[in-house]
């Protein structure tokens, strides 16, 4: 899609999020594209400045941002769909249903293990001051021990 329409990976997956799932708010963004809030943002408000999405006032929760399609954002999701099945179908010619449905389930199974690991390393993430103050205590050990004939 870069070489194509001059998008980069966060570009084109977020313009494929919002063809398939239709408006979406910000908040919801990160999840759905298990990508960094900055790298979503920057490439939010890049297809923004491009006139291919615009930001919405949720009508009834004025705080929450929705991200819908314009007209040009549209097209270029159905130029991109067309291009995407038409890549799916060359791949898949010598590939059976069966084996489609057996590396589907392998892929949502990676996909699980991958977010069930993010979350949990996420929630053991030690704050900055906890770092700081562990790794003085580990130097002040690794002197300890270098200092010993």
């Amino acid at each position: 899609m870069e070489s194509r329409f001059g998008l980069k990976t966060t570009h084109w997956r977020l313009v494929a999020l919002l063809g398939s799932h239709g408006p979406v708010s910000t908040r919801e963004l990160s999840k759905y594209l298990s990508s960094e809030k900055s790298a979503v943002s920057r490439a939010t408000t890049e297809l923004i400045a491009r006139g291919y999405i615009l930001r919405v006032v949720h009508p009834v929760d004025r705080r929450l941002i929705v991200l819908h399609f314009s007209a040009s954002g549209k097209r270029l999701f159905e130029r991109m769909k067309a291009i995407a099945l038409e890549f799916e179908a060359a791949l898949l010619t010598d590939v059976s249903a069966e084996e489609v449905a057996h590396l589907d389930r392998t892929l949502k199974k990676l996909s699980d293990a991958a977010i069930r690991y993010r979350t949990e390393v996420l929630k053991a993430k030690p704050s900055r001051r906890t770092d700081r103050k562990h790794s003085g205590a580990l130097e002040r050990v690794g002197e300890q021990h270098s200092n010993k004939p």
